[in-house]
């Protein structure tokens, strides 16, 4: 049961990746004081193939990875920074948004204020 549940763990959009971490290993815990070996191979299997589709270029590029590099704390190391690098992509997204409102905002209140200061020809 509890080796299922492993497998078939999921990492919700919400949790963080420090939080991930910690769940996968909450488990892997509990499997090894039943006496259940897990390798680092099967928690690195459980940390990546459940991850959202955001991750799906990050779990690409871990397969140029020198098999000698290819440990635990590297792709916790790897993980992490991914999540950094996403969560600033968003913030960065989220800031260009408000910036082009107020940009868009603040040139239509300009032309209208200009519309009404200039005179009409016609």
């Amino acid at each position: 049961m509890l080796r299922c549940k492993f497998l078939t763990l999921r990492k919700s959009d919400e949790m963080s990746i420090q939080a991930w971490v910690a769940e996968v290993r909450r488990i892997t815990f509990q499997l090894q004081e039943v006496s259940i070996d897990v390798s680092d191979e099967d928690i690195i299997l459980a940390l990546t193939l459940s991850l959202p589709p955001s991750y799906e270029l990050f779990i690409i590029s871990l397969d140029t990875t020198p098999p000698d590099q290819f440990t635990l704390d590297y792709v916790i190391a790897r993980l992490t920074n991914e999540e950094a690098r996403q969560q600033h992509g968003r913030d960065t997204a989220a800031v260009t948004h408000q910036t082009c409102l107020v940009l868009w905002t603040w040139r239509k209140l300009a032309d209208e204020t200009n519309a009404k200061n200039t005179p009409k020809i016609c």
